[in-house]
């Protein structure tokens, strides 16, 4: 199947409800704690690392523009070495999706679904995942489109509402309250989620206009760093710089907060379908490269035979994740997941090393034969 048939705009709504499906759920609540007012300078950090570390991939991934970097890089650092690389990143994948599921069910059991069992919203989740990366790409990406408009939709509906209780007086506080500390922590603890850009590393093959790919890139990075910030911003506004700390996910207590007497009180599920929608997107796309990447290991072309066995491993990772909540947190620390990240400058360094030595040996094989 020809994967090339995504354009800039399938590109941009897809990458933008993917990254933009992590922070609203489980992210405002530790920004606010580690930088208090100073959280949107983290994420415009945290966003400029993302973005450096795109740009690496992007060039990693040109050197061979026709293959994916699973199926080249072994040219340029051994095929020892990048065996390796490869499976760091297809883990990488494998556990932000274990992550995710396992985040998602405990927010539906706790919240919305007490009364049923853990394991059937895991899998229902996990088999929907399944049908969709099963698919292919451009079924997702058709997926991403639709649902695009509506959260789009969503949000400015939300908004319209919320901001009648926004304390705009509280406005000042984001320029003239600095902690340079708080700043550098929450730009470490966002660089890992901005850091995904370096997956266009395996996703490179698919675009069609792979000339402005950075540019892409860089209008969907800074467009969810802005809705993020939005995010988080309202959630001080609104609840205060304390209570969001408290909180498990402050963005539902704002509508709860501003329901009394409002159009909002039956319309808090419009939150819900925006974050379950973007995060079954990011699922089912990483979940897809993650096959692709095994597939391509194993030098098939068809992904589809691979996506049962990873989902499984996906579905088996989250149960041991959940039954080792805090392991999994140590675990998961940010300086790890961004190391894995920088894996597409090791191959530049890798490969522009490589080509200086060449070029000495050249120069000093042309001395010795005019000798």
């Amino acid at each position: 199947m020809d994967l090339r048939h995504l354009n800039r705009g399938q590109i941009f709504r897809l990458w933008t409800l993917q990254l933009a499906s992590t922070p609203i759920a489980f992210m405002v609540s530790p920004i606010i704690k580690l930088a208090g007012y100073q959280g949107w300078v983290g994420i415009s950090l945290a966003m400029l690392f993302g973005l450096g570390i795109g740009y690496f991939a992007l060039r990693t991934a040109r050197l061979n523009p026709e293959r994916n970097w699973v199926q080249f890089g072994h040219s340029i650092v051994g095929k020892p070495l990048h065996i390796l690389c490869v499976c760091l990143v297809l883990f990488f994948m494998t556990f932000i999706n274990a992550l995710n599921i396992m985040s998602f069910t405990e927010f539906f059991s706790s919240v919305y679904l007490r009364e049923t069992s853990t394991p059937v919203i895991a899998w229902a989740v996990g088999i929907t995942v399944l049908f969709a990366a099963r698919s292919g790409l451009m079924s997702i990406s058709y997926v991403a489109d639709g649902f695009f408009i509506l959260t789009a939709l969503c949000s400015i509906l939300i908004g319209t509402f919320i901001t009648k209780k926004v304390n705009f007086d509280m406005l000042i506080a984001f320029v003239n309250h600095y902690d340079m500390n708080g700043i550098m922590k929450s730009a470490l603890f966002t660089s890992s989620w901005a850091g995904e850009f370096f997956l266009f590393l395996l996703f490179y093959p698919a675009i069609q206009n792979k000339k402005h790919a950075f540019l892409t890139m860089s209008v969907t990075g800074i467009i969810t760093a802005v809705f993020l910030i939005i995010y988080w911003m309202v959630c001080i506004l609104i609840l205060g710089l304390r209570l969001p700390t408290f909180l498990e996910y402050p963005m539902l207590n704002v509508i709860q907060a501003v329901h009394i007497g409002d159009p909002l009180d039956n319309i808090d599920p419009l939150l819900l379908s925006i974050w379950s929608t973007a995060l079954l997107v990011k699922t089912s796309l990483f979940l897809f490269l993650t096959a692709q990447g095994v597939a391509h290991l194993m030098n098939k072309n068809d992904h589809r035979p691979f996506v049962v066995p990873m989902a499984i491993f996906m579905m088996i990772l989250a149960y041991i994740m959940d039954k080792n909540a805090p392991m999994t947190y140590k675990f998961s620390t940010e300086a790890f997941m961004s190391s894995i990240e920088c894996i597409p400058i090791l191959y530049l360094i890798v490969y522009a090393l490589r080509k200086k030595l060449s070029k000495a040996y050249t120069l000093e094989r042309q001395a010795d034969s005019t000798r």
